[in-house]
């Protein structure tokens, strides 16, 4: 994955997107800020659908 998200900028995005989400969620389920239960289900929402995506790329034909 290191040399796909090197290589490929649409990946790159999508990895980066994915673990930017990932680090903010975690931040909020440990108490680290406050964010409404409606937009912290919102972010968990967007993390599956970008991990389906990157899901999704890396089994292409």
């Amino acid at each position: 994955m290191r040399t796909l998200k090197a290589t490929d900028t649409h990946f790159a995005k999508l990895f980066d997107a994915y673990d930017d989400n990932n680090r903010a969620i975690k931040k909020y389920e440990l108490g680290g800020a406050v964010i409404s239960d409606d937009a912290l289900e919102l972010m968990k929402k967007q993390r599956l659908k970008t991990k389906d995506e990157i899901y999704q790329y890396l089994h292409q034909d």
